[in-house]
């Protein structure tokens, strides 16, 4: 198994135990009794989606039933915030937004019906995805350094750079 993998299998372990143990006793002796819906912001096949899938289907196993991953990308997270807002809070419909909601949302998106974090408050972390900056093997780049110094050098031939 790999570094990654042992993250998000960990991460993913540790929600779902969170959940059992500090969620399962305030919901239904019964809970859950039907498949639970968990909206999510990001695109279908992105490296947050697979994650997500990963730690949804550890919670399922663990919950008994079935959980059904819905992705509405769009809009900054605002799609799936509209979504998950207009839902029953029961506890079948949970919402797994990207950290950035949090941050892009307020003061963008007058139109929405819900006010963050007033309306959702993160209750927990899923997983932490690292992001990488790359450059084209041909282009010299090695390093981050590299890559400050080369736009520097560009920037001072640039007719932009009167702009500022």
């Amino acid at each position: 198994m790999r570094r990654r993998e042992f993250i998000i299998l960990v991460g993913g372990s540790a929600v779902v135990w969170a959940f059992a143990t500090i969620a399962w006793p305030a919901l239904a002796d019964d809970y859950p009794n039907k498949p639970i819906k968990v909206i999510s912001d990001s695109a279908p096949g992105s490296a947050i989606d697979v994650t997500f899938r990963m730690v949804m289907d550890r919670l399922g196993t663990v919950l008994g039933q079935q959980i059904v991953p819905v992705d509405r990308p769009g809009a900054g997270g605002a799609i799936a915030a509209h979504a998950a807002s207009e839902s029953t809070p029961d506890g079948y419909t949970l919402f797994a937004p990207a950290l950035s909601l949090f941050i892009t949302i307020p003061g963008k998106a007058e139109n929405l019906p819900l006010i963050l974090p007033r309306d959702f408050l993160p209750v927990g972390s899923l997983a932490e995805l690292p992001l990488f900056i790359c450059a084209s093997a041909q282009s010299g780049i090695k390093t981050l350094p590299d890559l400050i110094r080369r736009a520097k050098q560009r920037q001072a031939k640039s007719p932009l750079r009167q702009l500022e």
